[in-house]
């Protein structure tokens, strides 16, 4: 069982917040004691899969179950898609952001490019609290190493990643989206694949990624595109007042 201070929160939404990622092997009991000491305004809790109890215990502590979270990844080896996909792909050119594309990636999220995170959806926030969350945690990303690539479509941006080495040869796509310009048939599906072969450009052996059931859309195309699905995590979420 691990407790984090998530302090960028305090910048991003303007409260305090705590994130607790509860293990297999954590006991009941010592799961209880230790969420009691919890004192963020903002507390969130992953929790592994098929424990009942443990479920029952974060509603009686006041947790709200929020979203489902997966860890899916695909080997770079061999990259398969349908030739549609793979014809719309490439066509499709990606390019590093330069300090006038990261504006433009920011006024689409401000925008509202993303609107199935438990962030939005939660009414204690804005729209604005989540757009800021989004913008902050990307300029963090980027004075840690990430690089931020927009895809390119006839000319015009249509959407972005933001992408890391984590181990060696291992790439991870931290975040990613697609412009209200770039939602047409298939596009979405083309710039999720496009990811893969940034990775493999990069050098890449193998990509893994984390997303929400909250976006059902985004789950049926990783799972279209072959994406190995590892691991699944409970999400609840408490507002603390005293």
């Amino acid at each position: 069982m691990r407790i984090i201070d998530a302090y960028w929160e305090l910048r991003n939404l303007g409260i305090t917040a705590q994130e607790v990622e509860i293990d297999k092997e954590d006991t009941l009991s010592e799961v209880q004691r230790n969420l009691r000491t919890l004192n963020a305004s903002y507390q969130v809790v992953k929790t592994p899969t098929a424990n009942l109890e443990l479920y029952k215990t974060l509603m009686e502590l006041g947790f709200s179950f929020v979203e489902t979270i997966v860890r899916v990844s695909y080997s770079l080896n061999n990259l398969v898609c349908s030739q549609l996909i793979k014809r719309i792909s490439d066509v499709i050119e990606y390019q590093e952001m330069s300090e006038y594309e990261i504006t433009v990636m920011e006024k689409n999220i401000r925008d509202g490019m993303f609107r199935t995170d438990r962030v939005v959806m939660d009414s204690v926030f804005t729209r604005e609290n989540a757009a800021n969350r989004y913008i902050m945690w990307m300029r963090d990303e980027r004075e840690n190493g990430s690089t931020l690539y927009r895809y390119i479509y006839k000319g015009e941006s249509i959407g972005f990643t933001c992408i890391k080495e984590t181990d060696h040869k291992v790439f991870y796509p931290v975040l990613g989206g697609i412009y209200s310009n770039g939602k047409v048939r298939m596009l979405g599906s083309a710039i999720v694949y496009k990811q893969l072969e940034i990775a493999k450009e990069l050098g890449g052996k193998e990509l893994y990624t984390y997303i929400s059931t909250s976006n059902p859309v985004i789950i049926k195309t990783y799972s279209q595109l072959g994406y190995t699905f590892e691991d699944i995590r409970y999400v609840f979420v408490k507002h603390y007042t005293e």
